[in-house]
């Protein structure tokens, strides 16, 4: 076995420490960042909360719709707009005030989470709509996109018809 020793610097010898600074925002994305989350959060108060009808329930299920054990969720859609719109508005200022690197990322997230669920209560609440399934909502949009006809990546004929000048070999 080996044995390690430490040796101790001289006391007149320069020791380097790399410190690691955050670098700061740029005044840029600082503005457009909290201008298009209070905007946001506006579009959010003005569509989904003011112009909604206040009477009206949000109805949320996360189920199947026949199914009498699934919970559903209902609330008045207008209020709950109404403050997740002011909520998105907050982190806009919050984010012109203090910006943070680290903290961008999930001020950002949480406002655009809190509009879907604002979008969502609203399309509830519409006389269209007696009640929103959640789950069915998430399983049609796999299945939409699990289609071949709406691939981006589409299998294409390696060979043409006669009429393109080309023909199989």
């Amino acid at each position: 076995m080996s044995e390690q020793t430490t040796v101790q610097p001289p006391e007149d010898e320069l020791v380097v420490r790399p410190v690691v600074v955050e670098p700061p925002v740029s005044t840029t994305q600082r503005y457009a960042t909290a201008g298009v989350l209070v905007g946001l959060g506006l579009i959010t108060i003005w569509l989904f909360a003011l112009r909604a009808d206040w009477d009206a329930h949000a109805k949320l299920r996360f189920g199947a719709l026949n199914d009498p054990k699934v919970h559903q969720l209902s609330f008045p859609s207008a209020p709950v707009c109404l403050a997740i719109g002011i909520v998105i508005v907050t982190l806009g200022l919050l984010w012109l005030a203090v910006p943070r690197r680290r903290w961008f990322g999930a001020i950002v997230g949480s406002a655009l989470g809190l509009f879907v669920v604002a979008l969502l209560c609203w399309m509830s609440s519409r006389n269209q709509f007696s009640q929103l399934d959640l789950v069915g909502l998430g399983s049609s949009t796999i299945q939409v996109a699990a289609r071949p006809e709406y691939s981006r990546f589409r299998v294409r004929s390696a060979c043409r018809t006669e009429s393109n000048r080309y023909t199989r070999s």
